[in-house]
């Protein structure tokens, strides 16, 4: 996850190109600024929500992004939502790795 100022194509084509391998599969939904990634070498794949959740034929979905985003933003006070965001962001991801190490930890 990361933080970009707005959601236009330029803003979301400069966070893509910098995080994301060519070739890669992006699923978003039908919002117009994302409708760029297929143009700039990636595999990109749209799920209208005014349809369904989920594309009957590609079976993409954006649930996982959705719920994550939902997650990252239950743990954010509204007070401090803006000024301080890359915290709870970096927060988060802390929290979500000391939690995948320590439940692979006793499976092994």
């Amino acid at each position: 996850m990361k933080v970009v100022a707005d959601r236009t194509t330029d803003s979301l084509l400069s966070v893509i190109n910098e995080y994301i391998p060519p070739g890669s599969i992006i699923i978003s939904d039908c919002w117009k600024s994302y409708d760029c990634p297929s143009n700039e070498g990636f595999v990109h794949l749209m799920a209208n929500h005014s349809v369904s959740f989920k594309d009957p034929d590609t079976g993409a979905h954006t649930n996982t992004v959705e719920g994550t985003s939902a997650a990252v933003k239950s743990g954010i006070p509204a007070s401090k939502a803006k000024c301080q965001l890359d915290y709870y962001l970096a927060e988060y991801v802390w929290r979500e790795k000391i939690s995948t190490f320590a439940t692979n930890s006793w499976r092994s």
